[in-house]
């Protein structure tokens, strides 16, 4: 009973520890892909939950300037720590995209509605910055992989803004 009670005892005390480490942010992301002549690009929102101050996960939904969303969930890595401010992260992640666009044909009263959804595998990495109490910053890199068609999207360029909701 006494090697149960201890037991107990030092995961509860290792649940407190890791406890005071996570936090919840909420913010706006934007991503821009460089080598298309159109530069098209999502705006979205982005839920981020740290377990430890090295081990991540996010949730992003956004819209495309190409009448398309996106959903997706990634597993963030900080890698590279400079002081209490700056991390260095790395990650994979999950996605959908949902394309639709109804185009006019020449016959009067007929349209044609497209619509498809391309399932996604990234990876990233970036930079992200505490700037003040609660807030803070990235810029990464990241590349698209189009599981359903086999091609390769690289060069995009994420940026975004975060608030810390609890910690």
């Amino acid at each position: 009973m006494y090697k149960f009670l201890l037991s107990l005892i030092c995961i509860f005390s290792i649940f407190q520890t890791n406890a005071q480490q996570r936090a919840l942010y909420l913010g706006l992301t934007g991503e821009v892909q460089m080598e298309a002549p159109s530069y098209p690009g999502f705006i979205g929102v982005q839920a981020k939950y740290d377990f430890t101050w090295q081990h991540n996960v996010q949730a992003t939904f956004g819209l495309n300037s190409d009448n398309s969303s996106y959903i997706g969930a990634d597993y963030l890595f900080n890698f590279l720590e400079f002081g209490d401010r700056f991390n260095l992260y790395a990650g994979a992640g999950l996605g959908l995209e949902f394309y639709r666009k109804t185009f006019d044909t020449e016959m009067p009263n007929v349209t044609v509605k497209v619509e498809d959804t391309f399932q996604q595998a990234n990876v990233q990495f970036g930079v992200n910055a505490d700037i003040w109490k609660g807030l803070s910053m990235y810029l990464g890199y990241k590349t698209r992989y189009y599981i359903d068609h086999d091609s390769l999207d690289p060069n995009y360029v994420s940026v975004g803004i975060r608030c810390k909701l609890w910690n």
